[in-house]
């Protein structure tokens, strides 16, 4: 798991948002992303120690909960920036409509992991598809944590204490 940690922090360079941080290029969110990825895969891989029937089993269930998560991470990347851009003025309807779309991506993740939990089981002994999930979840308390460091509190100036 000493790789989670690093995996963690790639993946959550795909959160910074430029309002409250300097402005990444395009092609350094490329390169971040492709990291995270290759990162991330690494700690699966370290961590569930897949036979090779296991492996030719498991990368494309994998792939496609990746593909799928990642649409989860653009609404997010999306409403982060909309936060950024207007945080400062924020009004009480917007704040309101700001955390119920937090909350529904939050409901739509795990939707999206209950629907995934007979694929990987299909494709893994239970002990594995439970580990997985355990790094999938781990990673993500990681990233929420990062993310949480660098979002300003509603209502809250982002340079004060």
């Amino acid at each position: 798991m000493k790789y989670l940690v690093i995996a963690a922090l790639a993946f959550s360079a795909l959160f910074s948002v430029p309002s409250f941080a300097a402005d990444p290029t395009p092609e350094e969110m490329q390169i971040a992303r492709d990291k995270m990825k290759a990162d991330k895969k690494f700690v699966v891989s370290d961590n569930l120690k897949l036979t090779e029937a296991e492996s030719k089993a498991f990368w494309p269930v994998y792939e496609a909960y990746q593909a799928d998560q990642d649409k989860l991470n653009e609404r997010l990347i999306a409403l982060i920036q909309d936060y950024a851009n207007n945080y400062k003025t924020m009004t009480d309807a917007n704040a309101t409509k700001f955390i119920t779309e937090r909350l529904a991506i939050d409901v739509d993740r795990a939707k999206l992991a209950q629907s995934y939990l007979p694929k990987f089981g299909a494709v893994l002994p239970g002990e594995k598809a439970a580990r997985y999930f355990q790094v999938e979840y781990r990673i993500g308390l990681l990233m929420a944590l990062n993310i949480a460091k660098q979002v300003p509190m509603v209502g809250i100036d982002a340079d004060k204490p």
